[in-house]
């Protein structure tokens, strides 16, 4: 492969990894939306822990 064709072919991995990234990112907000959906469950939850292992 030489030079021009690597040149070529860079901004086509660029933006896959751009892809990526927003599906990473779209995961991220949607795991901590369930975590702050469950956040008082986890906060009941721990207290009874505390109350038991205690």
């Amino acid at each position: 492969m030489d030079a021009r064709t690597q040149v070529t072919s860079y901004p086509r991995r660029l933006r896959q990894y751009d892809q990526e990234m927003e599906a990473y990112l779209r995961q991220l907000s949607d795991y901590s939306r369930a975590i702050d959906q469950n956040r008082p469950r986890l906060g009941l939850w721990r207290r009874n822990q505390r109350r038991c292992c205690r």
